[in-house]
């Protein structure tokens, strides 16, 4: 392999400047959630009766019933919160999604500064789109390091090694009725486990082959690379994915200084004094002997859950208009996943998936929700302001865990810290 193959893998731009910026077709992908669970449904002194009598006669008789959770579930679940009246044909997606572990950012997307104002509380980021920040994505292979760059003299020195960004990207609602293009990023949490630290690929396993094939852009020769990195894959990873539509959420609590755009998660509340949320289950005061104690004022949409499973991501890097500069990744992503959660106050064990379809649509169909100023609208539930960058590592290792990141990324040997807690 010649040096200028090495180069490439060490920074090869993920659909540049001259490529999807213009391009007619752009990458999104559709969010599908598919969960079934059981969930406690009565407790009670009586054979035939629901919740009958009170807890200090011993209750005898437990039953639990089944329930689903689905795309539409959530987005109510959203609605709920923002009061935006969603149609029937709105969808969850992921704008400048990227689920593969050999994408990367590069140094000046890591740099992005918090910024104070925009009247709105919350963290906000220096004006930047995602027309000018695609050109700072890209593909790293392997390079023999787990954290740190590559040293001299190497002809990839400075490289960093893949696997600390995955996934990547803002979750918006999608509803073309409006039409309206809200960012719900802020209503999720995301974590990665990084648990190969043996100088392979860090946080994934792959089965992948690459080929480098001649550079097949139309344009001018300064905006062309000799050569395109192609190649099909398998990537997994492991992944914890949280939703919380109430106060729990930080970004959704006025009292937290994450506290976003002003929007107050849910909260049933009981009488008087008495907070029935599914956090302080001891929070009644005074105690209850009822089991009917009608105390909560009950809010169907109320949701918070946690899952745990392993993301399958299945991919092409190809070119998604034959004048892009470089290839993108294109494929299909299915989480598979356990996990519970408190859906209306009731406590439910979970199994099912979260599946990322992409495809390749016209930008002019997409532009409402790919043009948002991060300003406006981006902020990383990924980062955690105490821990940075993994192990407290020099500022010459793998950015990761910065604030522009989706997804928080927990070191094999550290505690996963994402803002989101866990319910």
């Amino acid at each position: 392999m010649d040096n200028m193959r090495k180069t490439l893998i060490a920074a090869l731009v993920i659909a540049g400047a001259a490529g999807q910026v213009v391009a007619q077709l752009v990458k999104e992908d559709t969010i599908t959630l598919s969960l079934k669970g059981e969930r406690q449904i009565s407790v009670s002194n009586s054979k035939s009766v629901p919740n009958d009598g009170n807890w200090s006669s011993v209750p005898e008789y437990y039953k639990t019933e089944s329930i689903k959770y689905g795309t539409s579930e959530l987005l109510r679940s959203i609605d709920k919160v923002l009061k935006r009246g969603y149609s029937s044909q709105a969808k969850l997606v992921l704008v400048q999604g990227e689920l593969s572990g050999f994408f990367n950012i590069d140094k000046e997307l890591e740099a992005v500064k918090e910024k104070a104002g925009n009247n709105a509380p919350g963290p906000k980021f220096d004006a930047t789109t995602y027309t000018s920040t695609i050109k700072h994505l890209s593909v790293r292979l392997a390079n023999g390091r787990h954290i740190a760059n590559v040293p001299a003299p190497f002809v990839t020195a400075g490289s960093y090694p893949p696997g600390h960004f995955q996934p990547w990207g803002q979750i918006f609602v999608k509803d073309p009725v409006g039409p309206k293009c809200d960012n719900v990023t802020h209503f999720f949490s995301i974590s990665v486990e990084e648990c190969y630290d043996c100088f392979y690929l860090n946080s994934f396993i792959t089965d992948t082959t690459f080929t480098f094939k001649a550079g097949t852009s139309s344009g001018p020769p300064c905006c062309t690379v000799p050569e395109n990195l192609l190649g099909n894959g398998k990537d997994r990873y492991y992944m914890m994915l949280g939703f919380d539509n109430t106060t729990h959420n930080p970004f959704l609590n006025k009292t937290k200084p994450l506290y976003y755009q002003g929007v107050e998660g849910l909260t049933p509340f009981g009488k008087g004094a008495n907070v029935v949320d599914g956090i302080t289950p001891d929070g009644i005061t005074p105690y209850q002997d009822p089991i009917r104690a009608n105390l909560g004022g009950y809010i169907a949409e109320v949701s918070r859950f946690t899952l745990n499973g392993i993301m399958t991501y299945t991919w092409s890097l190809k070119l998604l208009n034959k004048n892009d500069v470089a290839p993108d990744f294109l494929g299909t992503g299915k989480y598979e996943a356990n996990g519970y959660g408190f859906f209306g106050l009731y406590c439910s064990l979970l199994t099912g998936s979260f599946t990322f379809s992409e495809k390749t649509v016209n930008a002019m169909n997409v532009f409402c929700c790919y043009n948002e100023p991060w300003n406006d609208s981006w902020f990383g539930i990924g980062y955690n302001s105490k821990v940075g960058k993994l192990g407290g590592i020099t500022p010459t290792a793998t950015p990761v865990n910065e604030k522009p990141s989706l997804t928080y990324h927990s070191q094999y040997d550290e505690d996963n810290e994402s803002v989101i807690q866990h319910p």
